[in-house]
């Protein structure tokens, strides 16, 4: 599983024109799954998206609270090409890219688990529309952006996990 978060003053997703999806300041979150993405990795990176100290405190300084403390919200959005390798830099290799139906499934989980952390909250987790084409219009702050990988994904690629 590949993330790649960005610190938002807003963020929508368009299908077909019509707006199906916005927030305001939080994380805009483009959700690469694999077919190495257990319900492990996906509960793994649900924590890691809702503890990233992204947002400045009280006094100012930066990297001092998450998206929960500032009652941000957050925009999920499916990006299978986060797998995708060129090859000779014509053509795309996805080998790790799931099915339509596994994606689908792992994408709803993923976002089930976000949502069940932030029960308490009053940050929203919202998403785009799973294999539609979209059209994503993100407002840094900042810039502000990561690329976070799970275990599994490290792991598949022949990297260290640690």
């Amino acid at each position: 599983m590949r993330c790649v978060i960005q610190r938002v003053t807003s963020a929508s997703v368009k299908v077909d024109g019509e707006t199906v999806s916005s927030i305001h300041r939080g994380l805009c979150v483009l959700v690469g799954l694999s077919t190495e993405d257990k319900r492990e990795s996906l509960e793994w990176m649900s924590k890691k998206l809702l503890s990233v100290r992204f947002f400045e405190g009280e006094d100012g300084k930066m990297w001092k609270r998450n998206v929960q403390e500032i009652q941000g919200e957050i925009l999920l959005v499916s990006q299978f090409t986060l797998h995708f390798r060129l090859v000779f830099m014509r053509s795309s290799d996805r080998h790790c890219t799931d099915s339509l139906q596994g994606s689908k499934v792992r994408t709803w989980i993923f976002q089930r688990a976000c949502r069940q952390k932030l029960l308490e909250r009053c940050t929203k987790v919202k998403d785009g529309k799973f294999g539609a084409k979209m059209e994503v219009e993100i407002c840094n702050d900042g810039p502000v952006c990561a690329c976070f990988i799970s275990h599994s994904t490290h792991r598949a690629a022949g990297h260290n996990a640690d």
